[in-house]
């Protein structure tokens, strides 16, 4: 017999016919993965659940416990052989939605398992510019400190660097520049130095100083596009 949490797991899927074929193919355990029912999804995967099942939204069960920080049931996931690169309809692997939702210990269980950290959205930014977009300091040097590209620029040519000064990211670029950061690089700023030191100058800390002695203002260019 199943146990209370998985039956309520299943109580919770949608009653329609459509409901009812996903709740066939494993829906119930994508339910209680985003609910972090650790001991429903243990039940539900001895009973032959797919782990890999997708909503239609391509969300995976990972994907779930990923964004919703559950860090024992993304661990059981991963032990039981989840697939890690699997991207939703976003074209988003749970280690991104990891990073964008800020849960360091997903982040960290998943880079420990395999996941790629270099990995690529449509507009070509990578969980590192993602982390530095929010601002996420753990995240970052997690990320840094595992191995991730400093210098990778998306589409628009922005690189991680420039993403975390856009939004005044202080603590994070000083993270950044220590790991290599090329602040000399064109592409790094494409709005100018003098803009983005005007923005710093105000601050405290010895990073408007480092950028003001680093920043050839030589290597200015008009800006071509937003950030993200």
């Amino acid at each position: 017999m199943a146990s209370t949490e998985t039956d309520l797991a299943v109580r919770e899927t949608p009653v329609n016919e459509a409901g009812r074929e996903l709740i066939s193919t494993g829906y119930a355990l994508l339910v209680a993965c985003r609910c972090g029912k650790l001991k429903a999804v243990q039940d539900l995967l001895v009973r032959g659940a797919d782990i890999n099942v997708q909503d239609p939204r391509g969300k995976s069960a990972l994907v779930y416990a990923a964004m919703s920080g559950h860090t024992e049931v993304v661990s059981l996931l991963v032990e039981h052989g989840a697939n890690l690169e699997v991207t939703s309809a976003d074209g988003w692997t749970p280690l991104v939605f990891a990073v964008s939702h800020g849960y360091t210990n997903v982040v960290d269980i998943l880079l420990k398992a395999g996941a790629n950290i270099d990995f690529q959205l449509s507009n070509g930014c990578t969980v590192l510019h993602i982390a530095c977009d929010y601002g996420y300091l753990a995240i970052t040097e997690l990320l840094l400190k595992k191995g991730a590209r400093v210098d990778t620029p998306n589409k628009k040519k922005w690189r991680p660097l420039m993403i975390a000064a856009q939004h005044g990211h202080t603590n994070v670029m000083n993270i950044l520049l220590k790991a290599g950061a090329n602040v000399d690089s064109q592409d790094s700023f494409p709005t100018g130095p003098p803009r983005l030191l005007s923005r710093l100058v105000k601050t405290t800390s010895p990073l408007s100083n480092y950028l003001s002695r680093a920043v050839q203002v030589s290597t200015c260019q008009t800006m071509r596009a937003g950030p993200l």
